[in-house]
């Protein structure tokens, strides 16, 4: 939520003399918010059956920590394109990887395990 804030916040500056250009950002992201939480914490937790409340709990951690981490889960995209808006890090995550896999160079985002057993299982075919 903190980097849609961002987003509005930046429509508002660039926008400023057109109140009605900022009111419709402003519609368009609580739209917006309102679509995600219907979708994780109406539509996906009854979908996962008996794991209803874990599933709810999961979605709910996970929306808590990416808020309160600023979304470290990008930050190599962050390093790599310090000027690129926050909201934007998650579509060059993609091609940060296919950069990675090209020229053969590890994707840090894993632990050393999980990258040793995907490498391996890549190389082989096996886990």
């Amino acid at each position: 939520m903190g980097h849609g804030l961002h987003g509005i916040h930046s429509e508002r500056d660039r926008l400023a003399p057109d109140e009605a250009k900022v009111t419709r950002a402003r519609k368009a992201f609580l739209a917006k918010i309102a679509r995600q939480s219907a979708k994780d914490y109406l539509l996906v937790p009854p979908l996962s059956r008996s794991r209803c409340h874990r599933t709810l709990a999961a979605n709910s951690a996970a929306h808590v920590l990416a808020f309160s981490s600023g979304n470290l889960c990008y930050q190599i995209e962050h390093h790599l394109f310090a000027d690129l808006p926050s909201n934007c890090l998650a579509q060059s995550a993609a091609w940060v990887r296919q950069v990675c896999e090209k020229y053969d160079l590890p994707d840090t985002r894993y632990s050393r395990g999980l990258r040793t057993a995907l490498r391996e299982r890549a190389l082989t075919g096996r886990c």
